[in-house]
């Protein structure tokens, strides 16, 4: 059975703001259906897949989520142990768009199929773009284009679903007039598609993030540490490292202005290479590394990098309601849908960098 973890982490919930669908929330692990999801929140054109980050004494590990076109939740995968009482999986950094979207320029080698998952599109809100749905093929390296108007001003990268494991994919370079999307992540990696669902970016970065004492801007063409609000939404970017200096690594990588604070714990796994990094925003601002930093100061290649990536920390600061459905097999759609915006929202929202991007782009 699924239950909400409690514990001073909050419950599984779910709004719909500026045109995006962003789930919160922790829940104790299983394998089967979580709850259904309001009407509004349920992806068109099908099936959609994510990996989210999943704590138990094993560490922390990847599982599959996965979102069907009827709106239903399920949990794919699980690696905790039955009695593990501490073990959750944190549901932070679910974001999509529901409706269509653009058809995506894939490379030779990809494709999307007419199946029952979400052919791959990318939608483009205010400032904001998302990539989302599957592509098929085994020829790693690049695998599909961004249209100008979505082409990120600094190198940025995200996980992608490979079934039960996160693959990273980068949005750098530029082949006829084009950023690429690609990924060199074929390693251990057997299931010969990718579901490139939440990965949501702006085309600038935003405010820098003052980091903490030995952090630093990984610099080499990534985007620096930034925070950026648009209306509700409240994005982290860019990749962060331990600094040259050496000393202790203090798990706070940065302290976020209070106007940027969550009203609770948000838990989140960003990609780090083949494998996720949890990283906790909470309420007071404090953005804190949860993994042990002794693997980022070492380069640890069986754990990661030495780098730290803030891409895929995605939240909003308005107050949600929880999804009131039974957390188990048998869940039944929740009686009263979660009380959300209309679909204009998106354009009555104020985005702090609005004024500059419209320059830009008219």
């Amino acid at each position: 059975h699924f239950r909400n973890f409690g514990k001073g982490f909050p419950p599984l919930e779910i709004e719909r703001v500026q045109g995006l669908c962003i789930l919160t929330g922790a829940v104790t692990p299983n394998v089967g259906y979580v709850a259904r999801l309001p009407t509004v929140c349920h992806p068109k054109n099908g099936r959609i897949t994510f990996t989210v980050i999943e704590h138990s004494k094993k560490g922390d590990l990847p599982v599959r989520v996965d979102i069907t076109g009827d709106g239903k939740l399920y949990q794919s995968s699980t690696h905790a142990a039955l009695g593990d009482n501490k073990a959750y999986v944190a549901y932070s950094g679910i974001t999509y768009v529901p409706r269509g979207g653009i058809k995506v320029k894939l490379a030779p080698g990809w494709r999307s199929r007419k199946t029952k998952t979400r052919r791959a599109q990318i939608n483009r809100v205010g400032p904001l773009c998302m990539l989302s749905g599957r592509i098929y093929g085994n020829k790693w390296g690049v695998l599909g284009a961004i249209p100008e108007q979505c082409r990120p001003d600094r190198r940025i990268f995200f996980s992608a679903n490979n079934d039960k494991h996160p693959v990273r994919v980068d949005m750098a370079g530029i082949a006829a007039n084009e950023t690429v999307f690609a990924s060199n992540e074929n390693k251990g990696h057997k299931t010969p598609w990718l579901d490139l669902s939440g990965m949501l970016w702006t085309r600038k970065g935003g405010k820098p993030i003052q980091l903490e004492t030995h952090w630093a801007p990984l610099g080499d063409g990534y985007r620096k540490p930034v925070v950026r609000k648009v209306g509700r939404i409240v994005m982290l970017s860019g990749v962060a490292h331990p600094a040259q200096s050496g000393g202790a690594l203090s798990r706070e990588i940065a302290r976020l202005p209070a106007s940027y604070a969550p009203s609770e714990i948000q838990i989140f796994g960003t990609s780090h290479g083949r494998f996720l990094t949890r990283v906790e925003v909470h309420p007071d601002g404090s953005v804190i590394y949860e993994g042990d930093p002794s693997y980022l100061q070492s380069g640890d290649a069986h754990k990661g990098a030495r780098w730290l990536n803030l891409d895929g920390i995605v939240y909003h600061i308005s107050k949600r309601k929880s999804l009131k459905a039974p957390y188990n097999d048998k869940a039944k759609p929740v009686k009263k849908p979660v009380k959300i915006g209309e679909e204009h929202e998106e354009h009555e929202e104020h985005d702090e960098e609005h004024d500059e991007e419209h320059d830009e782009e008219h």
